[in-house]
């Protein structure tokens, strides 16, 4: 405090004036009094440290910072003129003199000027977002693969937390049960599921500047047996039937008795079925008992024996008894399950003879006993048989008869 009086000219000088000393200020001299009021004025702020230009990459952190002339001043922050407001986005730090504005996850967009402004004076300067340097340490490689398998498609990028994305022939892919995309630190892989031929294309993995590629073959899948021929077995004149099943419907086989090769035809048929595969014989005959295997190639092939059971023995039709005429020819005729079963016709349990007498006929199942010239001694039961089985049917010898005598 400096006082000073000259003349008739009093002054009061106060020095590093504080904003608290503001108040009435009173001179006094005998009979005479003044007053007046001193105000203390906040100096304005100042910029003491600007803000600096800045550049970040994409999805980086940006943090403006300056500091003021004095502690508790406010400021306001602005982007491209417009006033920013605290978001997830945006913070805004007070830290003593120094003052701060830290935007997240920057883009592209976040490439503006920002100002931090203090009424009288104010800072400024320019954030530049560039896109992240980034480059394949691992580009991606062609693939190749059989069908139904899964086919991996794997890349390194230079620097951690890359988001990539993947496309199929330009076409975004989508994360599912046919794709599976895969990040763990630099390394990156995408997995193409039960791969078919569709899938076969160009894929590319998108580190947004840069980006590396690859082609997806799918090959055919060897044809494999997914059910064996199993052993079958059946009865003479009947049919069978061998099956067995493969891994696509596509696949052509061959089918093989022993070392013979069984063309299709005749008692033979070769069936497809979607993935089935059957050989069917008809009329099935003892020497058709055997081993039958399928083919798909010379190593990949299934087996399965065939057991054939003889037909039983057996009349299908029985003789039947007859009446003859003194000197006609008398048959008995049967049917046996088998054409070739042999028969035995027999009279008083003795086993007849083909001779002048007696004629034995064989026609496929049929079979005949002629007697000749039939005598009255001809007559009784004649019995045929079938390994243990027999039948029998007798016959009926009737006397000529007498010719007519006319009396004149």
């Amino acid at each position: 405090v400096v006082l000073k009086s000259e003349a008739k000219v009093h002054s009061l000088t106060l020095r590093d004036v504080k904003l608290n000393e503001a108040g009435q200020i009173k001179l006094t001299a005998k009979d005479f009094q003044t007053e007046a009021n001193l105000i203390v004025k906040e100096p304005a702020v100042e910029f003491s440290k600007p803000l600096q230009d800045q550049t970040v990459e994409e999805e980086a952190t940006a943090t403006l910072e300056c500091e003021v002339s004095r502690e508790k001043a406010e400021v306001t922050w602005f982007k491209d003129g417009t006033e920013i407001r605290k978001t997830k986005k945006y913070e805004m730090i007070v830290d003593g003199h120094k003052r701060a504005l830290i935007i997240h996850d920057c883009t592209l967009d976040d490439s503006r000027t920002y100002a931090c402004d203090a009424k009288q004076f104010k800072t400024s300067c320019f954030l530049n977002v560039e896109p992240p340097h980034i480059e394949f340490s691992k580009p991606l490689h062609d693939v190749e693969v059989k069908e139904k398998e899964s086919a991996r498609f794997e890349c390194e990028v230079s620097r951690e937390d890359v988001k990539v994305r993947w496309f199929k022939d330009g076409s975004e892919i989508r994360k599912g049960k046919k794709y599976e995309m895969v990040s763990q630190g630099r390394q990156h892989a995408l997995i193409v599921h039960k791969s078919v031929f569709d899938d076969e294309a160009e894929y590319e993995c998108d580190a947004k500047t840069i980006k590396s590629s690859g082609m997806l073959t799918v090959v055919e899948e060897e044809a494999r047996f997914s059910k064996n021929l199993s052993s079958v077995e059946g009865t003479e004149t009947d049919s069978v039937k061998l099956i067995c099943e493969v891994s696509k419907p596509s696949a052509e086989v061959r089918w093989f008795r022993g070392d013979e090769e069984l063309p299709e035809g005749g008692r033979y048929e070769h069936i497809v079925d979607g993935k089935r595969r059957i050989l069917l014989i008809q009329d099935l005959k003892m020497v058709d008992a055997a081993e039958y295997t399928c083919r798909l190639s010379a190593s990949i092939k299934t087996s399965g024996t065939l057991k054939i059971n003889e037909l039983a023995a057996e009349f299908i039709s029985r003789p039947h008894s007859v009446e003859v005429v003194e000197g006609e020819k008398a048959e008995f005729s049967c049917s046996v399950s088998k054409d070739t079963f042999e028969v035995k016709w027999l009279k008083d349990g003795s086993e007849l003879q083909a001779g002048d007498k007696f004629s034995m006929l064989s026609d496929g199942k049929r079979r005949t006993l002629v007697i000749k010239d039939s005598e009255p001694k001809d007559e009784g039961a004649y019995v045929v048989m079938i390994g243990a089985t027999r039948a029998s049917a007798d016959l009926t010898v009737l006397g000529k008869p007498r010719p007519l005598r006319s009396y004149i």
